[in-house]
Order: C-alpha cells, then structure tokens, then sequence
C-alpha cells in the first residue's frame, strides 16, 4: 500500500477549490481497463486467502500479467503518446489529446504506480526464473492490500474531481 502523501488533505482540497476534473472518457479507460485488471487480482488473490492458502505458480503468473497490463494501462493515461492503433480502447484518450493536470498525474503515478509496483516485486520474486514457488498466504495479503488501496485512492479522486459529487 502507497504511503499517504505528506499534504494528502490539502491536495485534495486543491482538487475541489481548483475544479480540476478529470474527463469521463479517461475515468471510462481507468474503470474499464484497469478497474478490470484490479479485479482480476484481487479475486484471484481472495480466492487463495478465503482458503488460507498459497497461491500457485501458474496462477501467479496471471497475476503477474495482470500486473504488467495495470502499469501499461497507467503509463498510456498518463502519457497519451505512448498509445499505439493495438490500444482500440484508449484511442479517444489519444485522438483528444488530453493531458492530464500534474496534481492528477502526480497522484497516479504516486498512488497507482507504487501499488502496482509493490504488487509486480512480490509477485516476481516468487517466479525467479531460478526457482519458482507459490506466493505464501502473508505475501497474498500485502497484494490484497495494494489491490484495496488502488480502489480507495480511485474513488476518493473520484469524488474530489467529480463537480457533481464534490458539492
């Protein structure tokens, strides 16, 4: 889970004074993609701890692909130019050219970077080419967490840039 910003609050109080949104397209890309991906691991992951157990090799290496295509999804929203004509549903993102207000970008790379990152390291320790082994139950958890965490950051972004909500 990414440490809390030092002024958190305040940033987000800047969010709200400043209006800064984020457009409905992006929050579409973010929910659709990434909030898929997210899901995926976070049952996967579920699955294993609701039995208390390890999670297998091969299942950790979906995890991990998931992870992978988490940190491209968060690098394409944050960086347009590296959308490509294969990424069918990030091409408005790119066709509209939007760059996203650095408190924004600052907070996802802080926010969904870190977490993604946390998970990708656990993971991948585990699938050392040298020796894989299943992720043990207390490392399962540590991915639980930075999925949950993800969540939490999007929706409280979510309301702190949604004008509708933010009254």
């Amino acid at each position: 889970m990414a440490k809390p910003l030092p002024n958190e609050d305040a940033l987000y109080e800047r969010i709200r004074d400043e209006k800064i949104t984020i457009p409905p397209f992006i929050w579409d890309a973010m929910y659709n993609l990434l909030g898929d991906s997210v899901s995926f691991i976070n049952f996967q992951v579920s699955y294993y701890l609701d039995q208390n157990k390890p999670i297998p090799v091969e299942d950790s290496r979906k995890i991990l692909d998931y992870v992978m295509r988490s940190v491209e999804i968060v690098r394409k929203i944050i960086c347009p130019e590296r959308i490509t004509d294969k990424d069918a549903s990030l091409q408005k993102v790119k066709r509209e050219g939007t760059i996203l207000n650095p408190l924004i970008r600052e907070f996802y790379t802080h926010y969904l970077g870190n977490d993604l990152h946390i998970m990708g390291l656990c993971v991948q320790y585990y699938l050392d080419p040298a020796g894989e082994r299943p992720i043990p139950v207390a490392d399962a958890r540590k991915i639980l967490d930075a999925t949950l965490s993800m969540r939490k950051f999007l929706n409280r972004l979510r309301q702190a840039t949604s004008p509708s909500i933010a009254s």
